[in-house]
């Protein structure tokens, strides 16, 4: 599938009185509003601990190391020459990002993507220094096309571009940048025409060795009882219904038409946990002391039969296996329905797959119809419910693509 939005393995709690989700990336949490200081907690005395350096876009310096106990800190330095504070932000998923202060501006103006300093990504993907002396990353010049005459001197221009590919139709350049001059880099295209820096991001499907890389959007909406909050205000002390509306779209090229945009709505019932309270996975990712509980939030997962360009035959039915799994700790009620739709026209009109049954582990199998002898792509809207009452609904907009 391309661009799953929501990974394998998600995880959702509720912390304090603020929400602390984790999709496809950070929302504001407890934490936020008081944000624990970088260091590094080790005692003498224990097995040797295992550490990692990355090197951010802004050439600052975070090493993380993990404890023998399977604790994770994190180490700032700022960049040769220079001065910097820093702050974390923690995600249920275990990521967390080391954001040097300076760079608040570049994030306020959208001109930095937040992604850029999930540290644990980065270690993740093997872009710690032990992976390479240079950063890829991807410099989008206001999203519209730019000739590639421009990218190309643009690139050649910025300090400690070492490899550069231009994409005149994104109006971006891909680019790998020395480590020792990411700071010069970044001071570079701040100062120049308006850009916005993305880390060179890798998609992929089921396939852990199918990937790709691409520019995206993530925006969020929270409800509580119908009425839209700020994500801070979202959680109440009574029980109450919310509903998290996320966005993610996703930039395109006359070769990559996939995975244009997923919109995915959660719906569950909540409140905001007890003095005392607290839940598998809490204390390692926001450390002892905080009030934290599972939200009932219903993940969605897919399994198709397609090839290695994101297609499937056309004028066949088509198998459809969904997978629906909970935040480890969920002791709530299990899942008892899935509604799979499939739309052949970017999602104007729909048309139902026969009716799943769903498996005692939350897993479902369905098939869709013949696709119209004319449709290209498939978009796909699924539907996930229990009886408490908390449901997901997820569409990837031209899910995959349909082959002659």
């Amino acid at each position: 599938m391309p661009a799953p939005s929501v990974p394998r393995g998600g995880r959702a709690f509720v912390l304090a009185a603020a929400l602390a989700f984790s999709l496809t990336g950070p929302v504001p949490s407890a934490t936020a509003g008081a944000l624990r200081p970088v260091a590094v907690t080790t005692q003498t005395g224990e097995p040797a601990a295992a550490s990692a350096t990355v090197t951010l876009v802004t050439g600052d310096t975070v090493t993380v190391t993990t404890a023998p106990d399977g604790r994770t800190s994190f180490a700032a330095e700022p960049a040769p020459g220079t001065e910097a504070s820093f702050h974390t932000e923690s995600t249920p998923s275990g990521d967390t990002y080391v954001i040097p202060d300076s760079a608040g501006e570049g994030l306020a103006e959208g001109r930095l993507d937040r992604e850029l300093f999930n540290v644990t990504r980065l270690v993740a993907d093997g872009r710690d220094d032990a992976g390479g002396d240079t950063l890829p990353l991807i410099v989008d010049y206001a999203g519209s096309a730019v000739a590639r005459s421009t990218l190309t001197a643009r690139a050649a221009a910025a300090p400690g571009v070492e490899r550069h590919s231009v994409l005149p139709s994104l109006g971006a350049t891909a680019v790998a940048v020395d480590k020792g001059e990411l700071s010069d880099f970044y001071r570079d295209v701040l100062d120049g025409p308006k850009a916005v820096i993305h880390p060179d991001r890798k998609y992929g499907d089921s396939d852990p060795g199918h990937y790709g890389t691409g520019v995206s959007s993530t925006t969020y909406t929270y409800r509580r009882d119908g009425q839209e909050l700020p994500a801070a205000q979202l959680f109440a002390p009574q029980e109450a219904e919310y509903r998290i509306d996320q966005t993610v779209r996703r930039r395109t090229t006359a070769l990559e038409t996939l995975g244009t945009r997923t919109d995915t709505s959660y719906t569950f019932r909540s409140k905001a946990p007890g003095a005392g309270d607290t839940a598998t996975g809490c204390t390692e990712v926001f450390g002892a002391g905080h009030p934290c509980a599972v939200l009932p939030v219903i993940f969605i997962d897919y399994d198709l039969a397609l090839d290695g360009a994101n297609s499937a035959p056309a004028g066949r039915v088509l198998p459809v296996r969904i997978g629906t799994h909970r935040t480890d700790g969920y002791r709530g009620a299990a899942v008892t329905g899935v509604r799979v739709e499939a739309s052949y026209d970017d999602g104007i009109t729909w048309s139902t797959a026969t009716e799943p049954h769903v498996r005692r582990d939350g897993t479902a199998t369905t098939v869709l119809h013949r696709a119209p002898a004319d449709a290209k792509a498939v978009t796909l809207r699924v539907t996930a419910w229990d009886r408490a009452g908390n449901r997901t609904r997820q569409t990837i907009v031209r899910a995959f693509a349909l082959r002659g």
